[in-house]
């Protein structure tokens, strides 16, 4: 399986540079804490769900707003071998219409170990854990308390 590490940065006034590096292949997409749709509406918060669903090997996806472009980022179980998922990111040059994933373009393709990919998402949440209040005042939006937490009970089953 290929080493996965995912990392925030250049994280202030609502706005976050999100790093994606699984094997050789990495991409970088920087994000606004605006977010069209998803799970929760917060972009960042969807990414711990996206590590459980990942280790769960559930498929899911999350929507980047970069104003004016739109990342989604995606994790779906990749059948061999067993445990894997395949990361996917599409890039839309419009983020204000709803577009099909299949009309963006893929940037970003790679397959690793789901457990690996969660494991990545929690160290890269793993610094602002104890500095909720710093996030939100960087995020314009509270630490994904409760995303976290069924991020770790995924990694410990």
């Amino acid at each position: 399986m290929s080493d996965v590490k995912l990392s925030i940065e250049h994280f202030s006034a609502g706005n976050a540079l999100l790093s994606i590096q699984v094997g050789d292949a990495t991409y970088a997409i920087y994000a606004s804490y605006l977010s069209p749709g998803g799970h929760t509406r917060d972009s960042l918060e969807d990414m711990a769900y996206l590590g459980a669903s990942a280790k769960r090997g559930v498929p899911m996806e999350v929507w980047f707003e970069g104003e004016p472009q739109q990342w989604r980022l995606s994790v779906s179980p990749d059948p061999a071998p067993p445990g894997a998922v395949d990361v996917t990111v599409h890039s839309f040059q419009d983020r204000v219409k709803r577009m099909p994933r299949e009309l963006g373009e893929p940037v970003f393709k790679a397959s690793c170990s789901g457990a690996e990919f969660a494991r990545a998402v929690r160290h890269a949440f793993s610094v602002w854990k104890h500095s909720a209040e710093d996030y939100e005042v960087r995020w314009y939006h509270p630490f994904p308390a409760r995303a976290f937490s069924l991020l770790e009970e995924a990694l410990s089953s």
